[in-house]
C-alpha cells in the first residue's frame, strides 16, 4: 500500500481542501474515485525551496496506465518505475500503476485541512 498525503494550514474549511487537493493532481477534469486505476507519479523539490511545494500525480491517461511516463529529455521513452527527468530543480519519479483504495478529506482539530488517497499493489511491478 502506497499513501499519497497532502496537507494545508490555515482554518478556512472549503479553501483548506481545495489548497491540499491542489498538491494531488489528476489528469482529467473527473472526481477520483474508489476503485480508480491510475499510473502514480510523484514531483518533489529536493532543494527544500519553501516557496516551491511538490505534488503527487494519479493519471488515468491511457498512454500512461499501459506505457509509463514519459521522460523530459525524450517524452516517447516511457517507463512506469524511477526517476522520469529533472526539470527547473523539479525531480519526477514513476511509481507504476495502482488502484484507489480508499480517499479520505477532513479538516483537523488543528483548522488544517487534508487529503489522503490510499493506494494498492503496484499492478505493474514486474515492468520497467
Amino acid at each position: 500500500m502506497v499513501e499519497a498525503r497532502a496537507e494545508a494550514l490555515g482554518c478556512g474549511y472549503a479553501a483548506d481542501l481545495a489548497d491540499a487537493w491542489q498538491s494531488i493532481l489528476t489528469t482529467d477534469d473527473r472526481i477520483l474515485g474508489t476503485g480508480d486505476v491510475v499510473a502514480v507519479a510523484n514531483v518533489a523539490y529536493p532543494r527544500n525551496d519553501l516557496h516551491k511545494r511538490g505534488h503527487v500525480i494519479l493519471s488515468s491517461d491511457p498512454a500512461e496506465l499501459t506505457a509509463g511516463f514519459g521522460g523530459n529529455m525524450d517524452p516517447t521513452v516511457r517507463k512506469f518505475h524511477g526517476w522520469r527527468g529533472t526539470t527547473c530543480d523539479a525531480v519526477c519519479t514513476a511509481y507504476g500503476v495502482r488502484m484507489v483504495e480508499k480517499i479520505d478529506a477532513r479538516i483537523l482539530a488543528d483548522d488544517s485541512a487534508r487529503v489522503r488517497v490510499l493506494l494498492g499493489r503496484d499492478l505493474v511491478a514486474d515492468k520497467d
